[in-house]
């Protein structure tokens, strides 16, 4: 099946060849087919911007489908099994690139909802454990700077040895309004190549950068890159080319399994996959600083193959000692959109 989109084709171009089951295909075309029921796409953006758990959009099948089969651009597989979460991702590599870019002085809006998990013990056995949720939102404009809007923390839970319990924090940050940068301060959304080996040579060269050009453990780099693709991914205002070329970046990580089926009653309704990446921990030692913990546990990905939106991500640790005072993390992606002013929605509220 050849596409006869130039932008399309140079985008996931050089390609090598892989070939779907049928139970991928079905997958693509289930993310990118308008159902019945569903509304008609709106000729402009919704005021109030994109519900991602629900939202269908059609997307061309005719590319999602080419680039389930053709593959990632100019990148070693992450997987021996090409048709599984490789090919899922590289489809929603598609979608992303086929969507409509934003006036380029417009903000990306997100509306979010982040869940941490602090848990701490000590050798004589005592423990505590905090948990809550806090709502926030972001305005990111082209040079990933913008403002950041926390509101108030939610299900609260403090359990535990009260002396560890004043240690641990009650929220992820002040509410109202404060200046936020979209992924590292060493990162540059505009700078993103549009392709995906331009786009995992930039993010590998910045990270090396932050490092004073020193070598990193292989480990360390596959955390901080993933981190990175993901952060831009969800907040930073990019071209749909370069949310394609992170895509990709993503399907050929090492160690990429999947896809499954999400949990939880949000998931219920519309389009979501779930891919998994584990970390395995140890230590890092860069020229002749301090060893390093490396992060150790379960990542997760949760996203709409059709619309190319993250909708969840989460990282759970093990819970052996060497995360004690480390927080598990989850954010829910709800809304997404454009909005020619920082701070204000794209509904005009």
């Amino acid at each position: 099946m050849l596409t006869t989109d130039d932008a399309l084709r140079d985008a996931l171009s050089p390609l090598r060849a892989v070939e779907p089951t049928d139970d991928q295909l079905a997958r693509v075309l289930d993310a990118t087919a308008t159902p019945a029921s569903a509304p008609a796409r709106p000729a402009a953006r919704p005021a109030g911007g994109t519900v991602l758990r629900r939202a269908w959009r059609p997307a061309l099948v005719l590319g999602a489908t080419a680039a389930l089969a053709v593959g990632v651009v100019g990148l070693p597989s992450g997987s021996s099994d090409d048709t599984g979460p490789v090919a899922l991702l590289n489809a929603t590599a598609a979608a992303a690139a086929e969507q409509h870019p934003a006036p380029v002085t417009d903000f990306r809006w997100t509306a979010a909802r982040e869940t941490w998990v602090y848990r701490d013990r000590t050798r004589d056995g005592r423990t505590a454990e905090t948990s809550f949720t806090q709502p926030v939102e972001r305005w990111t404009d082209r040079g990933q700077r913008g403002i950041e809007r926390r509101g108030a923390v939610e299900d609260l839970r403090r359990t535990g040895d009260p002396a560890l319990l004043r240690l641990q924090p009650r929220s992820s940050g002040p509410t109202g309004d404060r200046p936020f940068e979209a992924g590292d301060t060493n990162l540059s959304p505009a700078d993103v190549p549009t392709d995906a080996g331009g786009a995992r040579a930039y993010l590998d060269e910045r990270l090396a950068a932050a490092y004073g050009g020193r070598e990193l453990p292989s480990e360390q780099v596959r955390w901080e890159r993933t981190r990175s693709v993901l952060d831009l991914l969800g907040t930073a205002a990019l071209r749909p080319r370069q949310r394609a070329a992170l895509w990709g970046v993503l399907a050929a990580t090492d160690g990429v399994v999947g896809p499954f089926d999400p949990t939880g009653p949000r998931y219920r309704t519309g389009n979501a996959e779930e891919v998994q990446l584990e970390f395995p921990g140890g230590t890092s030692r860069v020229g002749d600083g301090p060893p390093v913990a490396l992060p150790e546990g379960l990542l997760r990905v949760v996203f709409d193959p059709g619309t190319a939106e993250l909708l969840e991500t989460s990282f759970s640790h093990d819970g052996t000692d060497g995360n004690v005072g480390t927080p598990d993390r989850a954010t829910f992606f709800e809304r997404a959109g454009w909005s020619p002013t920082a701070g204000t929605r794209p509904d005009g509220r």
